[in-house]
């Protein structure tokens, strides 16, 4: 079984007139693997929260990316050395190994879910409370189009 926890609470505000974001990151593990999802853009709260975890950034084995937005993989520069991983391929340095249905040597089924972005992808994965998804972007709004559609979040 895996276990999964919410690291960061991801976030997409204005300030002065400048948008904010930075997205939700997910810890899991499986199989003795740490998995980190969607490192984010924010490397300070990234730090403090593997530190919180008593992890630093070579503890983390593998780095899956829902999608390509800045605020999901600026902080993939922390894990230089790591395996990357999307909806089907693993980037390995300058290696593409194509993989598909789950991550290599765990259960978690990767679901491609085109849409926020053509290569989105989810992860479906069973722990012992059940089965969680973790789903990057499930919406998004700027704070302006928030306004404009009277969105309350």
């Amino acid at each position: 079984m895996s276990e999964i926890k919410v690291l960061i609470e991801g976030y997409a505000k204005e300030k002065n007139g400048i948008e904010i974001a930075s997205s939700s990151t997910a810890l899991i593990k499986n199989n003795n693997l740490k998995i980190l999802v969607d490192p984010g853009s924010n490397k300070k709260l990234l730090l403090k929260a593997l530190t919180k975890e008593g992890l630093k950034p070579q503890d983390i084995d593998l780095i899956f990316i829902t999608h390509y937005h800045p605020d999901h993989i600026l902080n993939i520069r922390l894990f230089p050395d790591k395996d990357i991983l999307d909806d089907d391929i693993i980037y390995r340095e300058d290696k593409l190994i194509s993989f598909s249905g789950k991550i290599p040597n765990t259960n978690i089924k990767v679901i491609p879910t085109p849409g926020h972005a053509y290569e989105h992808a989810c992860l479906l994965i069973e722990t012992e409370k059940g089965k969680i998804v973790v789903a990057g972007d499930l919406w998004w709004w700027s704070e302006k189009e928030k306004q404009k559609l009277n969105i309350k979040v």
